[in-house]
């Protein structure tokens, strides 16, 4: 399963000083300051391999390849490693942008509702302005009904809506100092997402890989004959300590505090489990990783 994601690495040595090449080639017009031409200079495919790593090293020391008893890899091992992890750089500013307008595109409507409940909330009771449409009911519709596709219509109307009565605040000279309180949050709440959406999103590959790992380890159950078979209560124990550990991150990120730790019991391996598994993953193939819209008027609401 994982070597299909790593065959374009499993290439000759020059292949690889034109990955490099070509990788840090793309990262200079994410990053022009950070990616630099010196930079690219130094991994210029002509150059020998050996410079070519060592000035790379040199250069990006938080590369993790550099952080590892060199005398160990071979030299088309560490230029592999260091292919594969200049493409994770690269693949994380290409999903940067991809990933912060999907989230934007799919959540459209739910950010208009944190829009739409601070505007009318100046609206009427800052303002003293009366409202023109049901308040309640075009939060409920954004909120819960905004992905069903059978409402589509319905859901248009209430955005152009919801962007109409905002439209009145931004338009209304008096609410100045409102409206920009709304954008102060608006660019708090973006800058949070692009600060910690990747930590999140990492959170997200774990969990689906261990769910993927529960969900079907009962083939590897029936077929090792464990002494000790894994049981529906250890599958939802384990998942429910998955998702205590995604609660956990989330509680560090907002900054929740709470009391001390208390023991409690819960699902732990064996002794003989803990081996038998070990044995099993050490007998798998090895792959060295480093692991707004403001419309015009509708009243029909």
């Amino acid at each position: 399963m994982l070597e299909k994601y790593f065959d374009e690495f499993r290439v000759t040595e020059q292949e690889l000083k034109e990955e490099i090449y070509s990788t840090l080639k793309s990262l200079n017009t994410f990053e022009p300051e950070q990616w630099t031409l010196d930079l690219l200079e130094c991994a210029n495919p002509h150059k020998p391999s050996q410079e070519i790593f060592s000035s790379l090293i040199n250069a990006i020391p938080e590369l993790p390849v550099g952080k590892m008893n060199l005398s160990e890899l071979e030299l088309i091992e560490a230029l592999r490693l260091t292919a594969i992890q200049l493409t994770l750089r690269l693949n994380r500013k290409r999903l940067n942008y991809l990933f912060i307008k999907q989230l934007y595109m799919e959540c459209s409507e739910l950010i208009l509702a944190i829009r739409y409940i601070f505007a009318t909330e100046v609206l009427a009771q800052k303002l003293n302005r009366e409202l023109r449409y049901d308040e309640e009911k075009i939060v409920s519709i954004l909120t819960t009904e905004a992905h069903d596709r059978n409402q589509d219509s319905l859901v248009f109307r209430v955005v152009k809506a919801a962007s109409e009565e905002i439209g009145r605040l931004f338009a209304d000279d008096s609410a100045k100092q409102y409206a920009e309180c709304i954008l102060d949050f608006e660019r708090a709440f973006e800058k949070y997402i692009e600060d910690n959406y990747y930590a999140v999103l990492r959170e997200s590959f774990f969990r689906i890989a261990n769910e993927a790992m529960l969900k079907n380890i009962n083939i590897l159950d029936s077929e090792l004959h464990w002494e000790k078979g894994i049981s529906k209560t250890d599958i939802r124990e384990m998942s429910e300590q998955l998702l205590k550990a995604v609660r956990q991150n989330a509680n560090r990120r907002l900054e929740i505090k709470k009391g001390g730790a208390r023991k409690r019991k819960g699902f732990t391996w064996t002794d003989e489990r803990k081996i038998s598994f070990y044995k099993q993953v050490e007998s798998l193939p090895r792959i060295i990783t480093v692991c707004s819209c403001i419309g015009t008027n509708s009243h029909n609401v």
